[in-house]
């Protein structure tokens, strides 16, 4: 078949609360409106850096120290080949290196 390129519009939201001064707490959903169909029009689907997708989830950052934390998070997206959501899952190092160094 032809290929043809994708025609999408994708709605994305996210938000971050800082609780204290080690914790930072977040959400973020994204929503694609064509992901069913551009499968459909394609037969295949890119990774989801490559083509848009529905998605949602919470997340969460840990500083242990001033420049080095854990981050992680929980959520789900949308598989349009199945047509179910799938979970997802993500854990990882976090660094801040915004911090202004004191100058002795």
């Amino acid at each position: 078949g032809k290929l043809r390129p994708n025609s999408d519009v994708v709605f994305y939201g996210n938000a971050s609360v800082k609780p204290t001064s080690w914790l930072t707490l977040g959400a973020y959903g994204q929503y694609s409106t064509m992901s069913v169909e551009n499968f459909k029009n394609h037969g295949f689907v890119l990774p989801a850096p490559m083509m848009p997708y529905t998605s949602f989830g919470v997340t969460s950052r840990v500083m242990l120290n001033n420049t080095f934390g854990i981050q992680g998070g929980f959520g789900g997206q949308f598989d349009p080949v199945r047509r179910k959501w799938e979970p997802t899952y993500s854990i990882g190092p976090s660094f801040d290196f915004t911090r202004k160094r004191k100058k002795k």
